[in-house]
């Protein structure tokens, strides 16, 4: 990835961010060539708060505030994205915690399915994922639906950002309780 400064991709793309106490920005990325990785990074505080001032290297703290680690919430951590997310969160020292519903994994079971990649429980990947770091992930198991679930988890967690990879990973999948 490159600095958005230096982007060679040809392209328009429009970022609109908004928070309740500043106006909607609007960035627009032009350039050249047709490929490239482009990275942007931006930030919306709320309204109780000053915009951070945050390198990507991790969370940061007033240095005259005892440290306390940023905590992130990742919805559908079982997942691909989610996975490698919250691994990546938790290498660079923010406290995270994994929500999932493991529906998936369910369905697969249900149909006698197996990945074609076995993939270990989520459970053998966090127990594997301490052992090698030392860093704990806590996982919250339940349906985000369930809003007495979701709000108990966000009390027990109390999250300073939420990252949201929860799906269905097709539309016949998300169709099975249309009561939802």
């Amino acid at each position: 990835s490159q600095p958005f400064r230096q982007c060679p991709t040809k392209c328009l793309t429009f970022f609109t961010l908004g928070a309740s106490k500043y106006p909607f920005k609007r960035f627009v990325l032009q350039g050249r060539t047709q490929q490239a990785n482009c990275v942007v990074r931006a930030a919306v505080a709320p309204i109780n708060q000053e915009t951070p001032t945050q390198s990507s290297s991790g969370p940061q703290q007033n240095s005259s505030e005892p440290f306390k680690p940023k905590r992130v919430m990742v919805i559908g951590g079982d997942g691909y994205c989610g996975w490698a997310t919250a691994l990546h969160l938790s290498n660079k020292g923010y406290e995270v915690a994994i929500v999932d519903n493991l529906i998936r994994r369910h369905f697969d079971l249900q149909l006698g399915l197996d990945s074609l990649t076995p993939i270990a429980s989520i459970h053998n990947r966090l127990r594997c994922w301490q052992s090698v770091t030392g860093k704990t992930i806590e996982l919250y198991i339940g349906d985000i639906c369930d809003f007495e679930f979701l709000s108990e988890t966000f009390k027990s967690f109390e999250p300073d950002a939420v990252v949201h990879f929860g799906e269905q990973r097709s539309a016949p999948y998300s169709m099975i309780d249309r009561n939802r």
